[in-house]
């Protein structure tokens, strides 16, 4: 198997240079299974963004020093070009009219061009450092029943531990054990970047903000791990995340052990519920929940980074977008509220949500009129990591925060956040009142949020997407999540687009 190896080149005259960069990109796609046809797509493809993306005008643009970084791994080539030109919005490609015309018009035909002929594209902003623009593309299996490129088309070799396997709470000085098990299951690529950090993991244990819980084999060796993470914004729920199994005890049942004991520690610890996101790239881990009495409660549409890899759980198709997860909940305690005020058009679907856990909350969709002198209260909550997600919490209602909710996901979108949340407590009249102003500026329905707004009990979550580069084709385990998830992406089609 080709591990990812990397080639840095820097030079200051793509003019002059950009030839034989595209030569070393020619040879060091040699060494994966690339055919002809795929090679010189590739290098055409560089050429074309090149001459475009770092294209000289009357602007007088300086690039100044220009790097490439090409990156083989078994299932792809990839080439990240980070210069010092001006900072790139996507969304104001095409549209300018000013100095800069010429150069994001270029910046727009280099990004389309790679567009269609690659698996992914992806444009970022670098503060100080400049601008990034990263090229991939996926090697097409010709051979369905071959994914791996071992000498003579073998496939991998896994071997299974079949000794004695102990489930307990990790031990801090056990932490690199930890960071190295995610870089065997998932490489450089895995979504919550402080977990390859082993003194990042020590100081949320310290801190009871991080609790793992580990697979162990009677030598010591962390071969799985499932953890208790807490958010300050949501203190009386946990996630249940960052779980994973090595492929030498996978199909043994210990995924669903760890679930159990989480959610056994969830309720010693006097939290209100538990939840797991579960990706939908594959049903595994939907399953696991559900086997653990977990239920979904909310469809989270491009929440996961294209970054990503999930290997060969992973449909061709699905690589190089952003992924759905869904949340599953765990209740340990009842609802805080007797009455929730849910939108008319909504409320089948929350009906059903709460009805998985044998709950029949009293519905009001009744509205409510709102004083000149009322102020809304929000809270914002980002995450600049690849997620890139904002999360907006209402605590009060007014009769014109549809335009103040306008005014803050316009400043998100500038920032360059991808995914954002809007949580409507289900406990105010609002939100059965004006949930209609917020789907006319592009939010749509994602699903209940069980306590998710302590004290003031259970969310209904929105949900924005600035993006386009989604993954529609969803693996979905159980009957009710499929439901769930083609309601969701039907009000998506409605608002979303």
């Amino acid at each position: 198997m080709i591990k990812r190896k990397n080639m840095r080149i820097t030079i200051d005259d793509p003019e002059t240079f950009g030839k034989i960069i595209g030569d070393c990109i020619y040879r060091v796609s040699s060494f994966i299974k690339f055919d002809d046809d795929e090679r010189d797509e590739f290098i055409n493809t560089f050429h074309f963004v090149l001459e475009h993306w770092l294209a000289k005008d009357e602007a007088g643009i300086d690039f100044g020093e220009i790097t490439f970084i090409i990156s083989i791994q078994e299932h792809a080539l990839t080439v990240k070009i980070i210069d010092q030109g001006p900072p790139v919005n996507e969304l104001d490609l095409g549209k300018h009219e000013g100095h800069y015309k010429n150069y994001l018009d270029n910046c727009r035909k280099a990004m389309s061009h790679a567009r269609s002929h690659l698996n992914k594209v992806v444009m970022k902003n670098l503060g100080r450092k400049g601008r990034e623009l990263i090229l991939l593309k996926f090697v097409t299996y010709k051979d369905k029943t071959c994914n791996s490129f071992e000498k003579n088309d073998q496939k991998e070799i896994i071997h299974k531990y079949k000794g004695p396997i102990e489930i307990r709470e990790m031990k801090t000085e056990e932490a690199g054990d930890l960071s190295r098990l995610v870089w065997e299951v998932y490489g450089r690529s895995y979504l919550y970047e402080m977990i390859y950090y082993p003194e990042k993991v020590v100081d949320l244990m310290k801190h009871k903000l991080l609790t793992p819980l580990v697979a162990v084999t009677d030598k010591g060796e962390i071969l799985g791990v499932l953890s208790l993470t807490r958010d300050s914004s949501t203190p009386a729920i946990c996630e249940i995340g960052q779980g994973m199994l090595a492929p030498s005890i996978r199909q043994r049942g210990i995924f669903s052990k760890l679930v159990k004991m989480t959610t056994n520690q969830a309720g010693k610890e006097g939290l209100s519920a538990v939840y797991a996101e579960a990706v939908a790239v594959h049903p595994h881990s939907q399953e696991s929940c559900m086997r653990e009495g977990l239920h979904e409660t909310s469809l989270l549409l491009g929440y996961l980074s294209a970054e990503v890899d999930f290997g060969k759980l992973e449909d061709e198709d699905a690589r190089g977008k952003r992924n759905a997860v869904l949340a599953c909940f765990y209740m340990i305690k009842p609802p805080v509220s007797e009455t929730i005020y849910v939108p008319g058009e909504h409320v089948q679907m929350v009906k059903k949500i709460y009805s998985q856990f044998g709950l029949a909350p009293n519905i009001s969709t009744e509205s409510c009129d709102f004083g000149e002198e009322e102020v809304a209260s929000l809270e914002l909550h980002t995450d600049k990591s690849e997620i890139k997600l904002a999360r907006i919490l209402i605590r009060n209602y007014s009769k014109r925060i549809d335009e103040q909710i306008f005014a803050d996901l316009k400043q998100l979108q500038a920032e360059g956040f991808e995914v954002i949340w809007l949580d409507l407590p289900l406990n105010l009249p609002g939100t059965s009142t004006l949930t209609h102003k917020f789907e006319k500026i592009g939010f749509f329905f994602a699903g209940v949020l069980p306590h998710g707004g302590s004290p003031d009990g259970d969310i209904l979550r929105f949900q924005y997407l600035n993006f386009d580069n989604v993954n529609l084709d969803l693996k979905i385990y159980s009957e009710f999540g499929k439901e769930l998830s083609e309601y969701v992406l039907g009000e998506y089609g409605k608002y979303g687009k």
